[in-house]
């Protein structure tokens, strides 16, 4: 960990310049352009640090998994974690009041990942977040997790995927991500969800997220526009048509399974299934089953 330049004015307020946290491969993990936090509590001795609330300019996160496939942030809460064989109450605290980020950076980038990129399509191999700006809360550091709030996320995604406000409770713990009430806006799409969980095999899992991540989805009635989901599924690019969507998605995104999913469409299509999946993402070579327990439409609307 690095820090170009320490400043401290009253009421116990720190500025930092140029922060730089960096990886088991001595790569950056964290930099930040500046910051300012406001102390609470600061025990070193006690592994114990407790702050207010803190303004974060430019910060740039990087998740990177290695060849290995160990990935850093995993790396690092291990690191933090210390020699478990000595006393455990000595794990190390820090907790954050409330954090604004302006003009942020987030990645995740699979160094072993070597498939053929598909334009406009995100690649979960390697995520690029830019424009982040947002309000975190109550964010909670201890060896074996992170958890925060984040309120008015805002970002642009490399191939052009923008949120125009994304609020959530989240826990990282180890690999796994854990997501409690989703509502997220783009510019045509409000998608509600009341979890969504990333369950990793094991740490070295996101070097193939398609058949070893697991995924737990439970999804409210949201407005979904076909051009957002074109950014997962590029067979969609091109068909603007919008969707009202809730139920439950279980398993990896080659082994889907959805219950209880209702879906309407237009003036008069009604769908109500259970769906299993397996293939994805290659269309082409994809098998779905469907149970339906209710379907309607209309000419008009298959037209």
């Amino acid at each position: 960990i690095s820090v170009g330049k320490v400043s401290y004015t009253f009421f116990n307020k720190l500025a930092l310049n140029d922060i730089l946290i960096r990886d088991q491969n001595k790569d950056t993990l964290l930099s930040i352009r500046h910051t300012i936090l406001k102390i609470k509590e600061f025990r070193p001795a006690e592994k114990r640090f407790i702050f207010g609330n803190v303004d974060v300019y430019e910060p740039d996160f990087r998740m990177v998994q290695d060849t290995s496939g160990m990935l850093n942030l995993t790396w690092l809460i291990e690191t933090l974690s210390g020699d478990k064989s000595k006393d455990t109450l000595k794990k190390s605290l820090i907790t954050f009041d409330g954090i604004e980020i302006f003009d942020g950076a987030w990645s995740l980038t699979d160094l072993g990942d070597t498939a053929t990129i598909k334009p406009g399509v995100i690649n979960f191999k390697d995520l690029k977040l830019t424009s982040v700006n947002a309000s975190v809360k109550d964010m909670v550091i201890i060896p074996d997790s992170v958890s925060l709030n984040i309120r008015g996320l805002t970002f642009t995604e490399s191939t052009g995927f923008k949120s125009a406000g994304l609020d959530m409770d989240a826990v990282i713990r180890q690999s796994s991500l854990y997501f409690r009430d989703i509502d997220l806006s783009t510019d045509s799409s409000i998608i509600k969800a009341n979890r969504i969980s990333i369950l990793p095999a094991d740490s070295s899992a996101y070097a193939d997220f398609i058949n070893r991540v697991r995924l737990d989805i439970l999804l409210s009635r949201s407005v979904i526009r076909t051009s957002d989901v074109a950014y997962f599924v590029s067979p969609l690019k091109g068909i603007y048509e919008t969707v009202y969507l809730s139920g439950k998605l279980t398993g990896t995104v080659a082994e889907m399974r959805g219950r209880d999913v209702a879906l309407d469409y237009s003036a008069d299509t009604r769908l109500r299934c259970d769906f299993d999946i397996s293939g994805l993402p290659d269309v082409s070579d994809m098998y779905m089953f469907l149970d339906f327990a209710d379907l309607r439409t209309s000419a008009d609307d298959i037209e």
